[in-house]
């Protein structure tokens, strides 16, 4: 019985299932090559000896013996026999030509008629030897059958291996009912075959007809300048030996160590050279496609280069390196050559192979540069720090700081370092390359004065518009210095180290707010300095555009589709190029460029004396810049004699952060916790900038940096709401003097140990420290209040703590106002107190920070009866050690904040145990424990990293709501309704996003829930 081949698209397998049928039609072949031998030896014989006579078959012509298919057609019209074959163009043999039959025929007279039988039935079997890897293949035949015939067209290897290809897919039918099967065939540069069979077969339920089989093996690059190179690499055994000792050697340590004697002897098409294994990371070692440094010698170039990469299009994901290089080098920005080619080493294929072009003088020459240093931040050290780490705990901590992974402790060296110090004018050259790069590093310079602003702008640019963000951090940047014009250009280069992720933000969005600075990414001081915003914001504006990159994918449609093509022979459907995406994700950057009038400037106004004072603030991803104002919508420009620019809002940085980790694992997390809640901290509150115009102005008219584009902000009618409350500011904060419960000594005023029972308000104006001494008891009845704009300093002892308390329970809140300076207080308690109720002022906590910034370390605030137990609004906090227990409501309400929150426990609130609006928070090692509510609850637009939770006994474990984000390291949930749950609740905001890199659940009746357009990831189980 024979098997039953697998149904595809002409990609699939089902090899398993046909080892039967090969070795049927391989031993058929056998016999028929043996028979047609005798066949043919007699007439041969015949003919010796008998000259002159030739007895031919009319319908037989001469047969030439199977070859490799040529560029072209093998067709076989089932008109033409020989013995037991048919014969078609060139001489091909084709089994079965027994079953030839007159009762169908599609073309001519005769079809291969495949009779009802039990079993499958084959036919057409024919043999190709000697294919190529590579090489492309179109099969396809036509068949008439009735409609209970299952056909199954085929191609596999002849000589048993594990290639196998099949159809049933029927493309498309003719008006008398013949059907034709088609497939597209790629021989693999991976364990290709040598030969291959093609065949037909049915299952036997009914009699089926075939005819015009045709075989043709395609050269899709004949049309195109792209003739994919085969570049043969010869290295002896020794060599072999020593790459694959090195191999095994990084593979054991996690990376590749690079040294100089490393170089081995080789050929490149002849030529001799050098090499050595190249990359860093063990992706360019993987199986037997490893990546190799090329180094040409005795003045022999290849290609043009003396020095040079191959590795595989993966590491540079494929097409969009190359087309990152051609859109770099429309822009006029220097990159290396990038393109592809068939490996063969020591005779073998290895298939598609990149390779790159090296940071040489025929780099900078061959795009019209004169010769001159190209130089780079070493990263000697920031490899060195993860092989000693990989030597000494066997993994990399990312987490872990060492100064010397940064940028500024990085050495600025040049490429080809001997050769230059050789020559007096490129060593001159490279110290004043090198100055350029120092003064770039810290800023010191314009960037105008450092840079070509034209090229840079343009090269950020381009890499915004591809996604090519690999290339941009500080250790895989390279700069030319141009002799002539005394400037850097920058060099693009390695784009991608995988996969682009889907567009959701760009490379300035937000960093032109200088509170976004930070050292530890080289380019952002870049986006303050007006003149390179400008030019950058014009460069993507016009790259952006869709019709321009329409365009230029046109344009060069001709360079990128055959070598997608070429790819696709070696990688199949593991990669593939969509322009409309590049496109797509472009137009969606473009969207973000431009502001929304007054919406995205917001003017506030209050009269004075000789005009409007306007306070503004820019809440637009870009700067902009005031131009003028109208005295009417609509009405003339009245310019300024100084346009005034407003520094761009700030981004959300660990939003953006988890939208790239594309892996899933999320193994840097900690990283984006530092750099996003430490290094890059949003400010929440927003930053407003004076203007004074005449009295009737009624607009402003404001242009983004680069942008010619003019938009108006309606100038508003009233000034910017106060910081604070108005019947705060009527409060009688008097002059203090020394009292029954404290003492005034210069700016201090001082609490001291004891118990002390507070019968009226305590008023602190500004100007002070007030200090709470160890032992210090206050007992606030009669419903008293504490309330000061000065700080606050209460350092309790284990022995000795603060402790602020209400007996009667009456107290109306412990408050703190717009203090200039972080409070501290250390081992504090605070017990019974309620809300603080002024006239119509009202606030929620017991305990409150108004604008002031807040360090606690081992505090509690218990038995409290009011809204929220702990509020801070707008302030940084830093938290070591809060207990926070017995509370009707909230634990912590943190509004509009920043800082840490570490070891905190939240016990029996009768709401959510920690409540995080607005903020951008890291918190380790909390505790929530019968929480009415929700444990953590993250909400209008906040960003919270969390490490090491535990949530017992509530409603809902940990929720993110209203463009909020939740990024958790662990967590551990028992007894809870629900997990984790994203969703939005409020119109004017959006959908959330939790992110899990780990967690253990135990009694959760529903792991997770997200409402529409909200999102829950959590890691694979």
């Amino acid at each position: 019985m024979h098997p039953t081949a697998q149904p595809g698209n002409g990609w699939g397998g089902g090899y398993a299932e046909s080892v039967l049928l090969h070795r049927m039609l391989l031993r058929t072949n056998e016999r028929r090559t043996s028979g047609r031998a005798l066949r043919w030896i007699l007439p041969a014989l015949l003919l010796l000896a008998t000259v002159g006579y030739l007895v031919l078959r009319s319908d037989v012509p001469e047969v030439e013996s199977p070859e490799p298919p040529a560029v072209g057609s093998y067709r076989c019209d089932m008109e033409t026999v020989d013995g037991d074959d048919f014969v078609g163009t060139h001489g091909q043999r084709y089994e079965k030509a027994v079953w030839r039959s007159e009762e169908q025929a599609r073309s001519g007279r005769y079809s291969c008629k495949t009779p009802a039988a039990e079993g499958d039935q084959y036919a057409l079997s024919t043999r190709f030897e000697s294919v190529q890897p590579g090489d492309l293949y179109r099969v396809e035949v036509w068949l008439y059958k009735d409609v209970n015939v299952t056909t199954t067209l085929v191609v596999s290897d002849a000589d048993g291996g594990a290639f196998y290809r099949a159809t049933r897919e029927i493309v498309e039918t003719d008006a008398d009912g013949w059907r034709l099967y088609r497939m597209d065939v790629l021989l693999p540069y991976r364990d290709p075959p040598t030969n291959l069979l093609v065949y037909v077969y049915t299952n036997g339920a009914r009699a089926a007809y075939f005819d015009d089989l045709r075989i043709e093996r395609i050269d899709h690059f004949a049309e195109s300048a792209f003739r994919p190179p085969v570049i043969d690499l010869q290295i002896d055994e020794a060599g072999m030996e020593r790459f694959r000792a090195k191999r095994k050697a990084a593979l054991r340590l996690g990376i590749l160590v690079s040294e100089e004697d490393d170089w081995v002897n080789a050929r490149v098409d002849g030529k001799a050279a050098k090499l050595r294994l190249k990359g860093d990371w063990l992706d360019h070692l993987k199986s037997d496609k490893w990546s190799f440094r090329v180094r040409m010698k005795d003045s022999e170039t290849w290609r043009g280069m003396v020095t040079f990469s191959l590795q595989t299009p993966k590491a540079r994901y494929y097409l969009h390196e190359y087309l990152l290089h051609l859109l770099w080098q429309k822009q006029e920005v220097l990159a290396p050559r990038y393109d592809f080619a068939e490996l063969r080493l020591n005779g073998r294929s290895l298939g598609v192979y990149a390779y790159e072009e090296h940071f040489e003088k025929q780099l900078v020459e061959a795009q019209q540069r004169r010769e001159g240093p190209i130089v780079r931040f070493g990263e000697n050290a920031y490899w060195g720090t993860h092989r000693q780490q990989l030597e000494g705990i066997g993994t990399i901590a990312y987490d872990v700081y060492y100064p010397e992974r940064t940028v500024a402790a990085a050495a600025i060296e040049p490429f080809r370092e001997s050769k230059l110090r050789a020559s007096a004018t490129l060593s001159a050259q490279f110290e004043r390359a090198r100055a350029l790069m120092e003064q770039f590093r810290r800023g010191l310079t314009p960037v105008a004065e450092v840079f070509d602003l034209r090229r840079l702008a343009a090269y950020y640019a381009v890499t915004d518009v591809m996604a090519a963000y690999h290339g941009v951090v500080w250790h895989n940047q390279r700069f030319y210095y141009n002799p002539v014009l005394d400037r850097l250009e920058p060099i693009g280069f390695d784009g991608y180290g995988g996969p682009p992720a889907r567009r959701s933000v760009f490379l300035a969005e937000g960093y032109t707010n200088p509170r976004q600075l930070n050292s530890g990414r080289l380019y952002q001081s870049l986006f303050l300095d007006t003149a390179f915003v400008s030019a950058y914001t014009a460069a993507l504006y016009r790259i952006s555009d869709p019709a321009y990159l329409t365009a230029f994918l046109e344009e060069t449609r001709q360079q990128w589709l055959p070598r997608a093509e070429f790819l696709r022979r070696e990688f199949g459907d593991e990669y593939s190029f969509n322009p409309s995406l590049l496109v797509e994700d472009a137009q969606f950057v473009r969207t973000k460029l431009l502001p929304l009038g007054e919406y995205s400037l917001r003017v506030y106004a209050r009269p004075t004396g000789e005009g409007r004072s306007l306070e503004m603030a820019n809440l637009h991803t870009l700067p902009v810049r005031v131009v003028g104002y109208r005295y009417a919508p609509g009405g003339a420009l009245q310019p300024l004699d100084e346009p005034v620019v407003l520094p761009a809002a700030s981004p959300r940085n660990l939003l953006r952060g988890l939208q790239r980790d594309t892996s899933g694992a999320l193994t840097n997390l900690s990283d984006l916790s530092r750099d996003a809640m430490l290094g890059l901290r949003r400010q929440r509150s927003l930053s407003y900038s004076e203007l004074v115009v005449p009295t009737g102005a009624r607009e402003l008219v404001y242009r983004p940096l680069g942008i010619d584009t003019s938009f108006t902000a309606r100038i508003l009618d009233y000034a910017a709401p106060a910081l604070a409350t108005s019947i705060s500011q009527r409060l009688a904060f008097g002059n203090p003097v020394d009292t029954q419960y404290y003492r005034v000594i210069d700016d201090r005023i001082v609490f001291g140990a004891g118990m002390q029972r507070i019968e009226r308000d305590i008023l602190i104006p500004q100007g002070y420290e007030v200090v709470f001494e160890p032992g210090a008891q206050l007992d606030f009845v009669d419903g008293s209040a504490f309330i000061s704009r000065s700080v606050l300093t209460a350092f309790g002892t284990e022995e000795a703590p603060v402790i602020i308390t209400s007996s009667d329970r009456s107290a109306t809140g412990f408050t703190v106002l717009q203090a200039d300076g972080q409070s501290r207080l250390k081992r504090v308690r605070f017990d019974g107190f309620g809300t603080l109720r002024k006239g119509n002022w009202q606030l929620t906590g017991a305990v409150n920070f108004y604008e002031s910034d807040v360090l606690l370390e081992d505090v509690a605030v218990v038995q409290n009866h009011c809204e929220d137990a702990l509020n801070v609004v707008r302030g940084e906090v830093d938290i070591d050690g809060l207990l926070i227990a017995d509370t009707p409501s909230d634990g912590f309400d943190c509004d509009f904040c920043t800082g840490t929150v570490e070891n905190a426990r939240f016990e029996r609130t009768g709401n959510d145990g920690m409540d995080v609006s607005g903020s951008v928070l890291t918190v380790r090692g909390a505790r929530f424990v019968h929480n009415g509510d929700k444990g953590l609850s993250v909400g209008e637009d906040s960003d919270v990293v969390l490490f090491d939770a535990f949530v017992s006994d509530a409603v809902i474990g940990m929720a993110a709501k209203d463009l909020s984000t939740l990024a958790v390291d662990f967590a551990r949930l028992e007894r809870c309704e629900q997990g984790f749950v994203a969703y939005q609740k409020k119109p004017e905001f959006g959908p959330a996003y939790v992110v899990v890199k780990d967690y253990a659940a135990s009694g959760v009746r529903r792991l997770s829930e997200a409402g529409p357009g909200s999102e829950v990831r959590l890691p694979p189980r």
